[in-house]
């Protein structure tokens, strides 16, 4: 969707410049019927066999290949849908694969309580 400021919120120079609120998310597919199709590592792949995940779930197939883009993702599902594998999954994928030399956090999540953070 392409983000519009209110007429009011326009500053003269930027009146005809269309720019879009969202980045693309050209070349990632939400559905997948196997994590295979996800893109993810070997190890990651074997870890899901060994769990007994066989198939991503619809917000996992939908989560997954833009997390691993780099995008914010804000998701909603059912409890027990998966949504913790939908991102620690990526966030796994980019940890194992970063570059060494760079320093920066490596990951941040915060939970509302504890039961959540023990997931």
């Amino acid at each position: 969707e392409d983000y519009r400021p209110d007429e009011e919120d326009e500053e003269e120079g930027n009146a005809g410049d269309k720019k879009s609120f969202f980045a693309p998310s050209d070349g990632t597919s939400f559905s997948a019927d196997s994590f295979l199709q996800l893109n993810l590592s070997r190890p990651l792949l074997r870890a899901c066999a060994v769990l007994g995940f066989a198939k991503p779930t619809p917000i996992q197939a939908a989560c997954i290949p833009l997390a691993l883009t780099g995008r914010d993702i804000c998701g909603s599902a059912i409890t027990g849908s998966g949504k913790t594998a939908a991102f620690a999954l990526p966030t796994l994928e980019r940890l194992l694969y970063r570059p060494k030399r760079m320093n920066a956090i490596r990951v941040l999540i915060l939970t509302p309580t504890r039961e959540l953070a023990a997931q």
